[in-house]
């Protein structure tokens, strides 16, 4: 007659994994989440997906301020505190400390990406079925795409009318506050990150490696030397940051890309005065050149 093992009860803490964080470094906020708890929590619950949690690291000490029923994953902050989230639900979600409201939006896809020029000019926009909008002054407004657009995977900009949505196979368009075009870029790889290394050039990262520097006049590739999927890039202090496999590496937009930080991170994201880095269940904040480990406990 076989034997049954008891099934073993679930772990008393779980590990978070960190994704994408704003703030400064010694006050930032960050989304994480845990899918060792969503598999815990389908066993009693078939409909469930995903949690996300919104952390606020303060110092040293890490705070859990909420619990989200859905994926986030795109943040940002306006100049008085309250963060923009959004992600797999139709609407973006307004957090503070003591309250959370969602905002609904008629949106034809999934968001990717949240990004404002400033507290009234607030751009996002989305996946599976490409779309961007643009809240300004409180309303929220859609942006005419051109005819072909794969997708939007983030937003980033110098202005309300200098930004810059990236995605799908080649796609950068540029937003000059009135229409969108599609700008000629050096190669057919998807685009998955964008970041403005200074006042004049972003860095767009992607698949295979794919590296670029440039604007609306035009886009150069830089050689990387690695065929890893560059899905984020960050930049801070004039130079871009991005991680592979074994560590993170940086560029100032002309020499080649040298390794930096001993830490394989896979996601890179730019604090006002530091940069966060996290891979699988470990993160780690960078300020000043030095690394520091982030709680992940739950």
């Amino acid at each position: 007659m076989p034997v049954v093992k008891p099934k073993p009860p679930p772990p008393s803490h779980h590990t978070l994994h960190v994704g994408s964080a704003v703030g400064r470094a010694d006050d930032f906020w960050a989304l994480a989440y845990c899918p060792e708890l969503d598999e815990i929590e389908k066993d009693s619950d078939p409909e469930h997906t995903e949690f996300t949690y919104i952390l606020h690291y303060v110092g040293r000490e890490k705070l859990v301020e909420a619990r989200y029923r859905g994926r986030l994953d795109a943040i940002w902050q306006r100049s008085d505190g309250v963060l923009l989230a959004a992600g797999e639900n139709p609407s973006v979600l307004e957090f503070e400390t003591d309250r959370m409201r969602e905002i609904p939006l008629a949106v034809p896809g999934i968001f990717s990406s949240i990004w404002g020029a400033n507290d009234e000019n607030i751009f996002c926009g989305g996946t599976v079925v490409p779309f961007a909008m643009v809240q300004h002054r409180g309303q929220w407004h859609d942006i005419a795409l051109p005819d072909g657009t794969e997708d939007i995977r983030e937003i980033r900009g110098f202005s309300e009318k200098d930004v810059y949505f990236v995605g799908g196979h080649g796609m950068v368009l540029h937003f000059d506050g009135r229409s969108v075009t599609r700008l000629r870029v050096p190669t057919p790889r998807i685009l998955t990150g964008i970041a403005a290394l200074d006042a004049t050039r972003m860095c767009v990262s992607g698949y295979q490696g794919t590296l670029l520097v440039g604007n609306a006049g035009g886009w150069r590739p830089l050689i990387t030397n690695t065929s890893d999927p560059l899905l984020t890039v960050a930049a801070l202090d004039g130079k871009a940051y991005y991680g592979v496999e074994s560590s993170v590496w940086s560029t100032d937009g002309v020499a080649p890309p040298e390794p930096e930080y001993d830490f394989p991170a896979r996601w890179v994201s730019a604090l006002t005065d530091g940069l966060v880095f996290s891979h699988g269940e470990a993160a780690m904040l960078c300020k000043d050149g030095v690394l520091t480990e982030l709680s992940v406990s739950l």
